[in-house]
């Protein structure tokens, strides 16, 4: 049996959401413009973000203060404006702006150069097709769940970083909505968390952004007919959305049942999760340029 969890922080994402879900609502445009969607993908990069820079959390406007080789320009004041009073930063506002739902789009950023308006940095995708590689990106091919998860298993036990993935139709439910209290900075351990559900739910445009930051592997036999069986993950799902495009109020003080941790951390069965992956770029994680 190996367990592992690594120190990520569920963070919520702030616009819209991937589903058509009454209480979730969608940016709506004017002049009969389509929904703008949630800023998933903007929140599970900024968790990724802030796993790199994990052993010094400072305090700061900006998702990229001192994690790693980030700390440069992007870490800066900047004013795209050109108003020099007001200062502005990387964060998941203007990622999503970036990104815009667009796991292309990430990598692209990612990859480029800092000269070049990017992170300087690397990362690896796995699909369960082939994909020409964007710049500096890695693209692996897993054609089924089982080398799937073993993709998982190599990047949470072997490397220790945490990773997107990008599911479609299918969303993460709590058992219930009553939820034990928590220690806001110190989850249970996994094995404590109430177990989740995946339902099917349709999803919008490019899917539905998660974060895996741990497993539950119960090592079976060789020969065991379902490598799969009994295999848990530990999910940071940005959804529930705070939904600041229809409830701007929400900036200075958003409800409780929308920050709480233990509404964003899901323990799920993996085949189940699995069942419910994108073919294109499932999972995506960030590698320091060599």
């Amino acid at each position: 049996m190996r367990t592992i969890e690594l120190d990520v922080r569920p963070i919520p994402q702030l616009y819209g959401s991937s589903y058509s879900n009454p209480h979730e609502g969608q940016i709506i445009r004017y002049f009969n413009s389509p929904k703008l969607f949630g800023s998933c993908l903007s929140a599970s990069l900024e968790m990724l973000i802030d796993y790199i820079r994990r052993d010094d959390r400072t305090p700061g406007y900006s998702s990229f203060k001192n994690a790693g080789k980030l700390q440069s320009k992007l870490t800066r004041q900047g004013h795209p404006n050109g108003d020099k009073t007001v200062h502005l930063m990387w964060n998941q506002a203007t990622l999503h702006n970036t990104i815009y739902g667009s796991s292309q789009a990430l990598v692209d950023l990612v990859g480029l150069d800092c000269v070049e308006g990017g992170f300087g940095m690397r990362t690896t995708s796995v699909s369960k097709v082939k994909l020409p590689e964007a710049k500096n990106e890695t693209c692996e091919v897993a054609t089924d769940d089982v080398k799937l998860l073993q993709f998982i298993k190599d990047t949470l036990f072997q490397r220790k970083q945490p990773m997107i993935a990008l599911i479609e139709n299918g969303q993460l439910m709590p058992p219930s909505q009553e939820f034990p209290s928590w220690d806001r900075n110190r989850r249970p351990p996994m094995r404590e968390l109430p177990e989740s559900k995946m339902i099917d739910k349709e999803t919008k445009q490019f899917g539905h952004a998660v974060v895996i930051a741990g497993i539950f592997d119960p090592i079976q036999p060789i020969n065991h007919a379902h490598p799969i069986d009994e295999v848990e993950l530990l999910i940071l799902d940005p959804s529930p959305s705070i939904e600041l495009e229809n409830n701007p109020e929400r900036f200075y003080n958003p409800p409780s049942c929308l920050t709480d941790p233990a509404f964003h951390v899901h323990r799920i069965d993996a085949a189940s999760f699995l069942g419910k992956i994108q073919p294109e770029r499932s999972l995506i994680w960030i590698n320091e340029r060599e």
